[in-house]
């Protein structure tokens, strides 16, 4: 079952930078971002609920949450596949800040009020009569935002499914905290 999430997951992140390319060339394909983001959601989701039930160990990941979230990366990963991640998601994590700090300055996001371009925060209007370029640009980033955190969140899953695979017996690796109770 983890190798066909590892390939799921894959996929998807393969069509998630399609997909950043396309809509960094055309705002067009802005539905494709968020569909990737819900379908990689979604199955994280799901597979997460059931497998915590499933799960007999599932405990000790709650004694020490440190060692449940432990990437190694180094030990699972060519040295050009870890240059690949660690510079790619600086990049998308630089895009995330960056788009939520343009959210922030402007007080929210783009829309389209009576054809005049506005700024808009969950329904209120923060500004109106602003540029098209400040609304293509606060639109480029809002789109980009959820696909740069939907490959964020493809490649942290990848990555820990990869050493669920690779780590057969993950149980064997808490005995050393069995003495702390």
């Amino acid at each position: 079952m983890k190798k066909i999430l590892v390939i799921y997951y894959s996929i998807l992140y393969i069509l998630g930078l399609i997909s950043f390319v396309l809509i960094s060339i055309s705002i067009e394909y802005s539905d494709l971002g968020i569909t990737i983001f819900i379908a990689g959601f979604l199955v994280f989701w799901i597979y997460g609920f059931f497998y915590q039930f499933t799960y007999k160990g599932f405990l000790l990941h709650q004694r020490n949450p440190l060692s449940f979230i432990s990437l190694d990366i180094k030990n699972k990963f060519s040295k050009n596949i870890q240059l690949y991640i660690y510079i790619s998601s600086a990049i998308f994590f630089s895009i995330v800040g960056f788009g939520f700090s343009l959210f922030v300055f402007y007080g929210g996001g783009p829309d389209i009020i009576d054809g005049v371009y506005a700024i808009t925060n969950h329904g209120y209007i923060v500004k109106e009569g602003i540029t098209k370029f400040e609304y293509d640009v606060l639109s480029f980033f809002e789109v980009q935002m959820f696909v740069c955190l939907s490959l964020l969140l493809h490649s942290g899953i990848i990555i820990y499914l990869k050493e669920k695979i690779i780590n057969r017996h993950p149980l064997k690796s808490f005995n050393e905290f069995d003495s702390l109770k």
